[in-house]
């Protein structure tokens, strides 16, 4: 095994990044092994703060254990950094009239160096920021970093401890170096995507908070004191001219513009845009980069179907789609669910693209199955927290056109031997609930795609999807275009997997979707 340089590994580092400090005030730092290829010694520290990791992987000058000793008589202080020279103030000396204390220099030093070759877990935006930082810097300093995926550091731990990551990491790339990938310059263009949409998302919230404040501070304005001038335009257009005049909207809609084109240039800049979402229709820069961001690197999926879960795309155990109600906490990323969504929105809007077709094979699918809205029976509502929920009966009548009556919220119907019932109850299978459930079944289709072609795209080994545009017939070794937007599918492929490490996940039963 070989560093960024060529040269051969002289120390293998296991590196667990965490955040400092937690709320409650708690000390979680980030962890160091560091394991001598030649004796076998090992080495733990722990870096308490933000400047001590600098100091460990960008200046490679870690003050060992935040020791210091005073400066000896006519001692060159060069080889030590500015700010590990700690000097007295005199003003405080002073003030207690006492002699200047002598300076203070580190006991040692310790941080990457050349030769050294650094473990990390993949995932994470703090790790992934650190782990980019040791590849830009080990390209000068002759270290390298490798990421192992975290469910395959989670397989390898076993029962043991998380708070022993770091001698496990530092181990496995010494004695099982091919569980681990080298971290490359294209995971940088990731992370600065997942920082764009990030930052971007953040602004967004801020920007409707603070518009709210400002209606409201307008409308006080207006109705209290006269101004505003809502006497010579109305009310809609003086606050519309308010808002355009407002600094610190102004101030975050050019921010906002700033950050979009942050986004698109960080897309370009990445092949899972450019060669796999850029050619879809009804997918831009900025979906693509919430996608590419919140995911950041597919090999965090042993599968197809967790990375399905991931996203709020997979089928409960009782093979329904899966609903979050209030105040319950999902399993799921609800913003990437919601970013899905609104591609099979988008979808609708390019009936000439792929996936759009799609759209409309599905939709027409679902609407030869259930031709007739269904009615299901309640007999009450049932409160969970603030929210309530019909309570059904497990009846069911179809709504077949000139058999039923509605008064109010009472269905009279006309029953297929003649007789006649009033019901209470909720419709499904409407055009709109056809349509949500076309949407729903096309992004999982879509999800299911683009967990494929990324997987392969990062040197991954999977079977092809069921659907898939007649594009990516070669990738698939299949020959022909059955996936034509006709509606024809693949034979199913049966498991996907991730090399090496991954288990085997059958492709869920897209029909169950929509029951």
């Amino acid at each position: 095994m070989k560093t960024a340089a060529g040269s051969k590994v002289s120390r293998f580092v296991g590196l667990r990044p965490r955040v400092k400090q937690t709320v409650s005030g708690e000390a979680r730092p980030t962890q160091v092994v560091v394991i001598d290829a030649k004796d076998g010694g090992v080495k733990s520290y722990d870096l308490k703060t933000e400047d001590d990791e600098f100091d460990f992987i960008v200046n490679g000058k870690w003050p060992v254990h935040g020791k210091f000793r005073d400066v000896k008589d006519g001692e060159d202080l060069s080889r030590f950094l500015p700010h590990h020279i700690i000097k007295d103030d005199p003003k405080a000396a002073a003030r207690k009239n006492r002699p200047l204390k002598p300076d203070q220099v580190p006991v040692g030093y310790d941080g990457l160096t050349a030769g050294d070759a650094v473990a990390m877990c993949l995932g994470g935006l703090g790790g992934d920021i650190l782990a980019l930082a040791i590849c830009r810097h080990g390209k000068k300093r002759g270290f390298s970093g490798f990421q192992i995926p975290s469910f395959r550091l989670k397989e390898i731990r076993g029962q043991g401890k998380k708070d022993d990551d770091a001698m496990l990491l530092a181990s496995l790339l010494r004695d099982q170096p091919g569980e681990f990938q080298e971290i490359s310059d294209l995971d940088q263009g990731v992370v600065s995507a997942r920082i764009s949409a990030s930052r971007r998302h953040d602004l967004l919230e801020t920007r409707m908070v603070i518009a709210q404040q400002s209606a409201a501070a307008f409308k006080f304005r207006a109705f209290c004191t006269g101004e505003g001038g809502v006497a010579d335009v109305g009310f809609g257009k003086a606050l519309e001219l308010a808002e355009k005049n407002d600094t610190v909207l102004r101030a975050i809609y050019a921010e906002e513009t700033v950050l979009e084109r942050g986004c698109e240039k960080a897309c370009q800049r990445l092949p899972i845009y450019t060669d796999v979402l850029e050619p879809q229709k009804g997918i831009g820069p900025l979906t693509s980069v919430v996608i590419i961001g919140t995911i950041g690197n597919v090999r965090r999926f042993p599968t197809v179907g967790k990375f399905k879960a991931y996203c709020g795309l997979h089928v409960t155990a009782d093979g329904r789609f899966p609903r979050q109600r209030r105040g319950e906490r999902s399993a799921w990323n609800r913003g990437l669910r919601q970013v899905f969504f609104n591609i099979g929105e988008s979808f609708n809007k390019f009936p000439d693209g792929f996936w759009g077709a799609r759209l409309r094979v599905n939709k027409a699918m679902y609407q030869a199955r259930h031709p007739h809205p269904v009615l299901r029976e309640i007999s009450g509502y049932k409160s969970i927290g603030v929210k309530a929920e019909a309570i059904y009966t497990g009846r069911e009548f179809p709504l077949v056109p000139g058999s039923y009556s509605l008064n109010e919220d009472v269905y009279h119907l006309t029953l297929p031997d003649g007789g006649t019932a009033d019901i209470k109850g909720v419709r499904k299978y409407t055009l709109a609930h056809i349509q949500k459930m076309a949407v729903w079944r096309t992004v999982s289709e879509f999800a299911e795609w683009l967990y494929w072609r990324w997987t392969l795209l990062e040197g991954g080994s999977t079977h092809p999807p069921k659907v898939f545009p007649p594009e990516d017939d070669k990738l698939a070794n299949i020959g022909g275009s059955a996936q034509a937007v006709s509606g024809g599918e693949k034979p199913d492929a049966g498991p996907m997997s991730w090399a090496p490490g991954g288990g085997a996940e059958p492709v869920p039963n897209m029909t169950a979707v929509a029951a």
